[in-house]
């Protein structure tokens, strides 16, 4: 396999999610591109946002989080260290 141990391959989203409950797995991380993104967010109980300060033009984004559906529970500014720029953390709920 050209792949690490442990690494899984599905063409949807649906199936990867299926995939990690019938893993035992309690918690599923989702990294994009934009459209994963926007296909996840209607799944998602919990947003992990990071912000990294950059200057210069992108072409994803990550889509605009809803008040109606999601508040912000922490917020945790990271340091400097080294060769890495200080970054935000923000965590969102989804609304009961």
């Amino acid at each position: 396999s050209d792949y690490p141990y442990q690494v899984y391959l599905r063409k949807n989203l649906s199936d990867a999610i299926q995939l990690a409950k019938s893993a035992g797995e309690k918690e599923l991380f989702i990294i994009g591109g934009q459209k994963v993104y926007e296909a996840a967010i209607p799944l998602l109980d919990q947003i992990y946002y990071s912000v990294v300060p950059y200057h210069g033009k992108g072409d994803t984004y990550f889509p605009e989080i809803s008040s109606a559906q999601f508040r912000q529970v922490s917020h945790i500014k990271n340091p400097a260290e080294k060769d890495s720029p200080a970054w935000d953390l923000f965590i969102y709920q989804r609304n009961a």
